[in-house]
């Protein structure tokens, strides 16, 4: 049997509760695809890692088709500052490319662009 003294104690803890689950409910998570250049496993993890951010939910890169496919919270981070990510870290994207000194930094087999 609940005593009347327990009352605000539940009264509070289900309002704690409700406002954890509607906070829940309006995170929007979206997907989106870029190309990011690459070769290799090692480019793959790279790319990977580098959208290993705060927003991020998940994010694959797959080497066949270069496309990287990653679902993010679009009030934490943008596309934009994804796709700089992974330009920064030495992979060409469509909207950046990767600085010249960080992509002759890369390990050779990573090396993407044409001479």
């Amino acid at each position: 049997m609940t005593s009347f003294r327990s009352i605000p104690y539940l009264l509070f803890g289900g309002i704690v509760v409700f406002q954890f689950l509607r906070q829940k409910a309006t995170v929007s998570l979206t997907t989106q695809k870029f190309k990011a250049a690459g070769n290799c496993g090692m480019c793959k993890n790279r790319i990977e890692s580098a959208l290993d951010a705060r927003g991020v939910n998940k994010a694959s890169w797959d080497l066949d088709s270069g496309q990287v496919s990653v679902t993010f919270n679009p009030k934490k981070i943008s596309l934009d500052d994804l796709q700089q990510k992974v330009a920064d870290a030495g992979h060409d994207t469509a909207k950046f490319k990767a600085s010249d000194e960080v992509y002759e930094a890369l390990p050779a087999c990573c090396h993407y662009r044409s001479a």
